[in-house]
């Protein structure tokens, strides 16, 4: 039984070490808001910016969201693109998407 306990101490502590940090936010700027949390991620080691050139309009989420078909990943490796109608950028590390 202690070996259980053990065990499942461990994986508890080792999954919160791993998860990553992300900027959580919405607004109509780029950027971040009063509103921002430091939010931690469920899944996954990215985290995400993305906006609209068309309105001041951006987003910063976690990289990675659990659905209920499993985990769905936004990102899977550190880019970044800029289009005529927008942009976004995955990176990785702890609040990594602060900026584009």
């Amino acid at each position: 039984m202690k070996r259980i306990v053990s065990l499942i101490l461990t994986f508890t502590i080792a999954s919160e070490v791993l998860s990553i940090q992300c900027w959580y936010d919405r607004n109509n700027a780029e950027s971040l808001s009063d509103e921002a949390e430091q939010v931690d991620c469920a899944c996954g080691d990215h985290c995400l910016f993305t906006g609209d050139n068309l309105t001041p309009r951006s987003i910063r989420i976690c990289g990675c969201v659990i659905t209920e078909s499993g985990e769905e990943h936004l990102c899977q490796h550190d880019e970044q693109s800029i289009h005529e109608d927008g942009y976004f950028k995955c990176c990785q590390g702890d609040l990594c998407n602060t900026n584009l």
